[in-house]
């Protein structure tokens, strides 16, 4: 009996590894074209852009599942995307495998993200309607939600970085100082 549940995990294991190198192995050509792509977590603000962590749901079987880190303007419209959310967009996405590759890319491609794409105002948007149901992204609504709520109970920066991490493991708000510590 033990034999078979560690062969089933093992099975198991492996078809997931199989279908997350399916996922990075993307055929990105070097044409604008359109996507449809769901957000898997919060927008991320950065100085100029935000950043949205996407999957690529689309029908071209070679790119469909990938991971995408697409940056996009500051903008309302952006402030009010939620994890599950499907969008459209139009660009070309610069993939982040090769042995050419920066020490970036590679730091993307081992995170699972296979390409990454800058598209401003006018090539986007948000299909309405379509809202992923999936579990995995009204948690990632709850996640959000929680670290509001700790973000406005006062603590410092670094004291919320901990609590984050800890309770949510939301890593994102830790220092290298902090993470070393830990």
């Amino acid at each position: 009996c033990g034999i078979s549940i560690v062969s089933l995990a093992l099975m198991l294991g492996m078809a997931c590894y199989g279908e997350y190198v399916e996922s990075m192995d993307a055929n990105w050509d070097n044409g604008r074209r359109n996507y449809v792509a769901v957000l898997q977590e919060w927008p991320v603000e950065r100085n100029r852009s935000f950043l949205l962590k996407v999957r690529i749901s689309d029908t071209d079987a070679s790119v469909n599942g990938s991971d995408v880190y697409l940056y996009v303007p500051k903008t309302e419209s952006v402030s009010a995307l939620r994890p599950g959310n499907a969008l459209c967009f139009n660009g070309t996405v610069k993939g982040t495998a090769g042995d050419d590759s920066s020490e970036y890319d590679r730091y993307l491609y081992d995170k699972g993200i296979s390409g990454t794409l800058w598209v401003d105002s006018s090539h986007w948007h948000r299909l309405d309607g379509v809202n992923g149901r999936q579990l995995r992204y009204r948690l990632a609504v709850v996640r959000g939600k929680m670290s509001d709520l700790y973000g406005r109970c006062g603590l410092s920066d670094k004291a919320l970085a901990v609590v984050l991490s800890v309770i949510l493991s939301d890593k994102s708000m830790l220092n290298d100082d902090t993470r070393s510590t830990f």
